[in-house]
């Protein structure tokens, strides 16, 4: 991927509205760049006009298989600068959780202080405000 510029939200909305960008393209705007989706994906009716902002995420999961490196790299990177405080990967090639927590840093040096990796036979647990979710057999979630 090269960056050739920046776009704002409002930008890439506008392209939507003129017909520049339909459903069918599989692109998605990440920190002000269209970035082309590895794969189609089944659509969200929770936010129909509008994206959640950082403080309304407490848990972002991706499941990759061809794009990981992209989802360990940059993904990781803009959600931790966005103050996601938790961030798994569900990395169906080698068939194991990768588990970042306690974001810090800006933009330019943003990471997660915290990272694991859960295989098969082990089980990952959450908390989401006074919430505990799991635990969840790692297995459970991959294809």
């Amino acid at each position: 991927m090269i960056p050739v510029g920046r776009i704002s939200i409002d930008q890439y909305h506008e392209m939507v509205r003129n017909g520049i960008l339909t459903t069918d393209d599989r692109v998605e705007l990440l920190d002000g760049q269209l970035v082309a989706k590895p794969r189609r994906t089944p659509k969200s009716r929770f936010y129909v006009h509008r994206h959640p902002g950082a403080s309304e995420v407490a848990l972002v999961v991706e499941a990759s298989d061809l794009a990981i490196n992209f989802a360990r790299t940059l993904k990781k990177q803009i959600f931790a600068a966005a103050g996601i405080p938790i961030y798994w990967i569900l990395n169906v090639v080698d068939e194991q959780l990768e588990v970042f927590e306690n974001p810090s840093g800006n933009a330019e040096t943003a990471e997660y202080r915290a990272s694991r990796i859960l295989k098969r036979g082990e089980r990952a647990t959450v908390q989401i405000g006074d919430a505990i979710v799991g635990p969840i057999p790692i297995e459970a979630m991959l294809p």
